[in-house]
């Protein structure tokens, strides 16, 4: 999934993973390589779905991974909200 104003990635917001389907060589072996996007952030996770049904997924990895907005993601709508008290909104301050 990429997006190119968030580091966001929640199918509410507008956001969809794109399948990419991957042979597997005789030694069962694959390497993955993580695109890092001239503009905003990519997310990537590995789905195997084996011969009994079985499905396992990897953890998420966000490239850049140490870059992070400076401000909170755009509400696409009532869904796609972020919850105050993160640092990311005007309000977050103590009074």
């Amino acid at each position: 999934a990429n997006n190119p104003n968030a580091r966001d990635f929640r199918y509410a917001c507008g956001i969809r993973y794109q399948p990419l389907t991957i042979d597997i060589p005789a030694n069962n072996k694959i390497s993955i390589t993580l695109n890092e996007p001239k503009t905003g952030w990519e997310a990537t996770y590995i789905e195997a779905t084996f011969n009994d049904g079985y499905v396992a997924t990897s953890q998420v990895y966000i490239t850049p991974d140490e870059k992070y907005p400076q401000t909170a993601p755009p509400s696409v709508n009532a869904a796609c909200q972020t919850l105050p008290g993160r640092g990311l909104g005007e309000n977050d301050s103590p009074d």
